[in-house]
């Protein structure tokens, strides 16, 4: 009897210690609104590369409203990349009542003008799902000549002249 409740107490104790210690998932926030942060714009190296897509990133919140995980799901890296660091300094105000929440940020990355479509535009935005729409002109690079051209004559460059002899 008494290794039984030896037992039982060391089983309650160990749960006792190690149940704290679980970190459980972040609950989801119902209804986020962003307090601040610099607006979101395009890359410059993915629009000099005319990249664009959607970039789909779940944020964890702590209880004050500040970006405590970036989690990125989907979309084109040279974009995520760039969009989750964006989003790492902003600030939003969630309805969970002080405690940690999450939720998703959906960001629509296109080249163009009017490349938005009115569907995008259109779609109403649900509580736990921010969305985000982001246009660019595209980036045209001017060309440079090229500093020494494809045809040149020797007798430009006369001390790369090379001497020719001829057999007799």
């Amino acid at each position: 009897m008494n290794r039984a409740m030896a037992t039982a107490f060391l089983v309650v104790l160990l749960c006792g210690l190690f149940v704290p210690l679980c970190n459980a998932e972040a609950q989801w926030c119902n209804r986020v609104t962003k307090v601040s942060g610099d607006p979101l714009f395009y890359p410059p190296i993915a629009r000099a590369a005319r990249v664009s897509g959607v970039a789909t990133i779940r944020l964890t919140l702590d209880a004050e409203g500040k970006v405590a995980d970036v989690a990125k799901i989907s979309g084109p890296p040279m974009l995520l990349t760039f969009y989750a660091k964006q989003l790492q300094h902003w600030q939003f105000r969630a309805d969970a009542a002080g405690h940690p929440c999450q939720f998703l940020a959906i960001a629509s990355f296109q080249i163009g003008p009017n490349s938005i479509t009115e569907a995008w535009k259109s779609q109403l935005p649900i509580g736990n799902i921010l969305r985000f729409s982001v246009e660019a002109e595209p980036l045209i690079l001017d060309v440079i000549s090229d500093p020494m051209p494809t045809t040149w004559r020797s007798h430009h460059f006369p001390w790369f002249r090379k001497r020719r002899r001829f057999a007799e």
